[in-house]
């Protein structure tokens, strides 16, 4: 194990985070003075876990922060030192090694921090790992480095390491011998053994006081085991009567559940109907509303049949009307064409007479063709008015065929809308019917629930009140079986502390009784007078009682007195000493209780603030002479310089005392420190055991105070319990009531639902009706509306019409007649002309006006045959017409007989959904019933459940015993029933409070804790004899590596020291040779030429060879790992130097060794050097050193 980095931060004057690596052989560090060297020493010995500030050259372990500098660098909150070491084989060889040591054995790297923080906080670590300072400080026992240890010697170390008490060098050797380990396994096992032997006596004393409970508790438990088998008898009985109840329970639980189970089926079963007969209510009415729809639609194609007959009725009438004036027309054309052919024949013959009469007309032509221009002029008036009359009779008559089919298409409608109407209004009754029932139902529900609801209401008050109030008792019950609850731990905490409190003041009176705390001589007299009395009276400590503020003071001042043994004459003292000298038995001082009174001290002036020790003291009766020898001349002063100045001022005045047990005698001497042991103890003695009995006496009153108070609050338990019980079994009856009320109010519910349901149903379709009958109405009134309109249209067509053919007649009366005229004077003026032209042209103009009668005879002709065609095709569409009109006829009869059906259908259908609905309500019917039915089984298997968990809760909660696992007996059940009511009044009749059924509970929980303390007694004692056999085996091994590193360091000192002096002899000497587990070291030296006796007579240099010959000795026989020397060389000379370069160089090759120095042959032996410089003031800085420069420096 060697050092490989050392990390600071925050440490002292290396602020910044600072590295250093070491390599193995010899390191130097050098540099000025104050730069901070020792600092890097300091580190090493604080990460090794160094407690004291002053060997750190601080005033508090807070120094080791950075405090800041003048150039306002701030202060660091916390320090921290890392140790990094090369752990090249295990530190220490060891039996036995810590948890630690076998943990890190194999750790390549070894890794120990330090940190500590301005809060007073700190923090080890190892490897990273949190840690304690046991566990850095068992890390290096054995291997010669630690805070105290040779490893790390410093320039004041040596003079101590010279000058130190043989038993401190006594440790060096130790640590060479890696003993220390065993030491402190020592130490520690010694207090566990101490701790051990006063846990054995409590223990003890304790089982002693168990036993003392253990004879009571037994009396007692004599007295319980008769309580606790009526009891048990008791619990038998009442487990068979509740079993049997149980059964009883379970069966009609069982006959309920196959009742409820049969009535959930039917329930089921009329639940399903019912939702099959909705559905097929629901499917009647779909169907009924389609076969209205359906029937609607049969009527509106009925409709457009009769509609479309009416049509062709009208066209075939219309028809007629035109074949009969096409018939007329022909007659006139062939009229014409006759009429035509005779004027030809006429004009033939009278185109001759003209001819020859042509002069006679000459004159008259001219007239004739005036009266002909202006008769056709007429002519073409008259054909003009009477083409127009044509077409408004034509328009007349067609508009009239519009008409009559408009008015029988509104004919039609109105009849079916006001069958629609009375069939909805017939509905609407029936709706009216159904609504004022359902209202009424409704109402009944309503008022019927709302007077449950208010019923309920009241109820579920009740209930609250009786949960509120079992809540309350519950409450108090469980505040009371808390209360018992506590009191009994007080109890038992009380009776433990009484227990431990009288076994302590019988431990603390044992021990005043064997005055186990006063000198050999001391026990030996007083034991002697209590078995015979011969004078001696009592103890000086036993007499005097004092205040705990003084016991310092008394102490002080008494001193050895205290052990003083008072006796009734100076002979008395004479005969006990002749005793003490025949025994052996050891010394004692002796006191007359009447002592000569020496001459008391002058009292304190007032204004000196003083008070007489004696005081503020009691003394026994009888005891004051000699309380006033001892203490008469002591005065209390507030502090050491308060009494030294009196002193100066008045040397008269015998003793002065403080209350921190410093004194100043009337001679001068001044003592302080501390009190002996014995002696604060020989004082606090009385009084502690005064203050055990006022303790016993206080927990025996508390003790009887709870037990009187455990038994109130165990009455008070009792009817809290019977007024729970009450509470619950009223809440029960509300509950079921609450239970019962609740199902009806869930039922009545569901009716109103329903019911509320089926009105709104209701109440919609006559809504829904209400909207279609005034539809209904409406477009009746308008088809009314425009029937009228048209049947007026009608009459004013066919009345415009009649005038039209009338005139129209009258028109083609006056226009054939204006023709007639006209051709009249047509052929008088074509005759006059064929008369005139045959006359001018001959028989050319008599051909001319031939064949312009001819032409006009065959557009009579043309005429004839278009008459005829237009009347053969009049002809066809008339049979057609026809024959439409039977197939409408055929048709209008089988759309009727069609509506006909389809009214039926919706009428069955009306009846089958009014069944339907009959069957509904009276399956709904037996629902109720069924439902109200199974709702009064599920309120019995409630009653019949809560009794059954009743029954097994009380079972439970009383014995903690499931009901189901108890078997019934054989034994008839009355017998049964009047034991447990003879069993019961027995055990009524037995007062629980004096049977004390805690006794046996008590007897076991003491016998068990006698066992834990007898076993806890026999560890104790086997714990002990462990320890000190370990401790045997511990100081056995100490002893024997002891003596061979002190023969092995005794050897090499003898070596090394003539050897640095260059002559000379030293050794090693035991102070204690019989005892070596105790015994110190001293060093004898003899330098060449000198003859000394004691080493304060070397000088510093010789000092510190003699150290350094020590301190190598210790290597040589056990290396240290590394070896930090501070300036040890400061006060050797040259050749001196030497020397020691010599012996470390030597040594440099197994151990790894770091010299601080400023010495240059020094920095010429090692093999690696470290400077340390402050740059900035405060701030120490490490930089790199070259070998010429150290060797340049000095």
């Amino acid at each position: 194990m060697r050092i490989k980095r050392l990390e600071l931060c925050g440490f002292k004057s290396f602020v910044e985070p600072t590295s250093l690596e070491f390599s193995k052989g010899i390191s130097g560090i050098v540099g000025p003075n104050g730069c901070g060297k020792s600092n890097l020493v300091d580190a090493l010995r604080w990460v090794l876990g160094e407690q004291s500030a002053k060997r750190l050259r601080g005033d508090a372990m807070e120094d080791v922060i950075f405090n800041g500098t003048d150039s306002g660098r701030g202060p660091a909150g916390m320090a921290e030192v890392s140790l990094l070491l090369e752990n090249e084989q295990p530190a220490v060889e060891i039996e036995e090694p810590s948890e630690i040591c076998r943990r890190l054995r194999d750790a390549a790297e070894i890794q120990v921090t330090r940190r500590y923080f301005r809060s007073g906080e700190s923090e080890y670590l190892i490897n990273h790992r949190p840690c304690r300072l046991k566990d850095v400080t068992e890390l290096f026992l054995g291997t010669g480095v630690g805070t105290k240890a040779y490893a790390m010697i410093e320039q004041g170390r040596v003079d101590q390491l010279v000058n130190a008490r043989p038993e401190d060098i006594r440790l060096f050797i130790e640590e060479a011998a890696g003993t220390t380990l065993y030491r402190d396994r020592r130490l520690a096992a010694e207090r566990k053994m101490e701790r051990t032997r006063d846990n054995l006596a409590r223990v003890s004393d304790i089982l002693q006081e168990v036993d003392r409970n253990i004879v009571f508790y037994r009396r007692l438990a004599k007295r319980a085991e008769q309580y606790r088998q009526c009891q048990q008898e008791l619990r038998t009985v009442e487990l068979q009567l509740a079993r049997r109840r149980l059964e009883r329970l379970e069966r009609g639980i069982a006959e309920i559940a196959e009742r409820r189970r049969a009535l959930c089926g039917r329930e089921s079963e009329l639940g399903a109907a019912i939702e099959r007969l909705e559905g097929e209510r629901e499917a009647a009415r779909r169907q009924l509303d389609a076969a209205q729809r359906d029937l609607q639609a049969r009527q509106g194609a009925l409709f457009e049949v009769r509609t479309a007959r009416e049509r062709a009725q009208a066209r075939l009438e219309m028809i007629e009307r035109e074949e009969v004036e096409s018939r007329a027309q022909t007659d006139r054309v062939g009229r014409d064409r006759e009429e035509t052919g005779a004027r030809i024949a006429e004009l033939r013959a009278a185109a001759e007479q003209r001819a020859r009469t042509l002069e006679e007309w000459s004159a008259k032509n001219r007239e004739g063709e005036q009266r002909l221009a202006a008769c056709l002029g007429d002519v073409a008036a008259e054909e003009r008015q009477v083409a127009a009359l044509d077409g408004e009779v034509e328009r007349a008559k067609t508009e009239n065929v519009e008409v009559q089919r408009a008015e029988s298409e509104l004919r039609n409608r109105l009849h079916a809308a006001r069958e629609r109407e009375s069939e909805r209004r017939r509905r609407r009754e029936q709706l009216a019917a159904e609504i004022a029932a359902g209202e009424a139902e409704v109402g009944r529900l309503a008022a019927e629930l709302a007077r449950m609801t208010a019923d309920r209401s009241g109820l579920e008050e009740r209930v609250a009140s009786a949960t509120e109030e079992a809540s309350r008792v519950a409450r108090d019950v469980a505040e009371l079986r808390a209360e018992k609850a506590s009191i009994e731990q007080a109890s038992l905490a009380a009776a433990a502390a009484l227990a431990e409190a009288e076994s302590r003041l019988a431990a603390a009176e044992e021990v005043e009784r064997g005055f186990g705390r006063y000198h050999e001589g001391v026990r030996a007299v007083m034991r002697r007078h209590a078995e015979r009395p011969n004078g001696i009276l009592n103890l000086v400590a036993q007499v005097i009682d004092t205040p705990p503020e003084f016991e310092k003071a008394v102490a002080a001042v008494l001193g050895e007195r205290l052990q003083y043994v008072v006796v009734r004459t100076p002979q008395d003292a004479r005969e006990a000493i002749r005793e003490l000298k025949a025994s052996g038995a050891g010394r004692s001082n002796f006191i007359p209780v009447e002592p000569r009174r020496p001459q008391r001290a002058e009292a304190a002036p007032a204004a000196e603030r003083c008070t007489g020790l004696l005081d503020v003291v009691r003394v026994e009766e009888g005891y004051g002479p000699l309380a006033e020898s001892l203490l008469g001349d002591a005065v209390l002063v507030d502090s050491l310089d308060h009494g030294l100045e009196l002193w100066q001022r008045n040397g008269r005045w015998r003793t002065l005392v403080t209350l921190e047990g410093e004194v100043v005698y009337a001679d001068g001497v001044v003592s302080g420190g501390s009190a002996g042991p014995y002696e604060e103890r020989l004082l606090a003695q009385r009084r502690e055991i005064r203050r055990l009995r006022e303790e016993v006496e206080r927990l025996a009153r508390e003790l009887a105070d709870l037990e009187q108070r455990r038994s109130e609050r165990a009455a008070a338990l009792a009817a809290a319990e019977r007024r729970s019980g009450t509470v619950d079994e009223a809440r029960r009856t509300l509950l079921i009531e609450r239970v019962t009320l609740g199902k009806d109010a869930e039922r009545l519910a569901e009716d109103s639902s329903r019911a509320r349901r089926t009105l709104e149903r209701a109440r919609g379709e006559d809504r829904r009706l209400e909207e279609e009958i005034a539809a209904l109405v409406e477009g009746a009134a308008e088809n009314e509306r425009a029937l009228l309109a048209a049947a007026a249209r009608l009459a004013s067509g066919d009345e415009r019409r009649r005038a039209a053919e009338a005139e129209l007649a009258d028109r083609r009366g006056s226009l054939d007649a204006k023709n007639g005229a006209a051709m009249e004077l047509k052929i008088a003026l074509v005759r006059a002309r064929e008369q005139e032209e045959a006359l001018r042209q001959g028989q050319e103009q008599m051909r001319a006006q031939c064949r312009e009668l001819e032409r006009r005879l065959g557009q009579l002709e043309a005429d004839a045959e278009a008459s005829l065609a237009r009347a053969r095709g009049r002809g066809a569409e008339r049979l057609e017409l026809a024959a439409a009109l039977e197939r409408n006829a055929a048709e209008e009869a089988a759309r009727a007989a069609d509506v006909e059906r389809g009214r039926a259908g919706a009428e069955a259908l009306r009846q089958g959904l009014e069944a339907s609905e009959h069957d509904l309500a009276g399956l709904r019917g037996e629902l109720d019933r069924v439902r109200q039915e199974r709702g009064g089984q599920d309120l019995a298997y409630a009653e019949h459940d809560m009794r059954r968990e009743h029954t097994i809760g009380g079972i439970r909660e009383r014995y903690q015993l499931e009901l189901a696992e108890v078997t019934i007996d054989e034994a008839v059940e009355e017998e049964i029933e009047a034991r447990f009511q003879t069993l019961q009044q027995k055990i009524d009749r037995m007062d629980r409070a004096t049977v004390g059924l805690e006794a046996m509970e008590e007897l076991g929980s003491m016998e068990e804790r006698r066992a834990f303390l007898a076993k806890e007694k026999a560890d104790l004692e086997r714990a002990i004899a462990d320890l000190q056999r370990t401790i045997s085996n511990l100081n056995r091994m100490s002893r024997d590596r002891f003596a061979e590193a002190f023969a092995a360091v005794d050897e090499k000192f003898q070596q090394t020291f003539p050897r640095l002096f260059r002559g000379g002899r030293a050794r090693l000497v035991l102070t204690d040779e019989s005892d070596l587990m105790e015994t110190g070291v001293d060093i004898h030296v003899q330098p060449p030429g000198m003859n000394l006796r004691t080493l304060s007579l070397l000088s510093g240099g010789q000092k510190a060879l003699t150290a350094v010959s020590l301190i190598f000795s210790l290597f040589m026989c056990r290396p240290s790992p590394f070896c930090v020397l501070d300036e040890v060389d400061a006060p050797l000379d040259d050749a001196n130097i030497d020397r020691f370069n010599e012996i470390v160089t030597d040594m440099g090759a197994g151990s790894q060794f770091l010299i601080i120095t400023h010495n240059q042959r020094t920095m010429e032996v090692a093999d690696r050097l470290y400077g340390v410089t402050m740059e900035e003031p405060g701030v120490s800085k490490i930089v790199s050193v070259r070998l010429q420069t150290a060797q340049s420096a000095a």
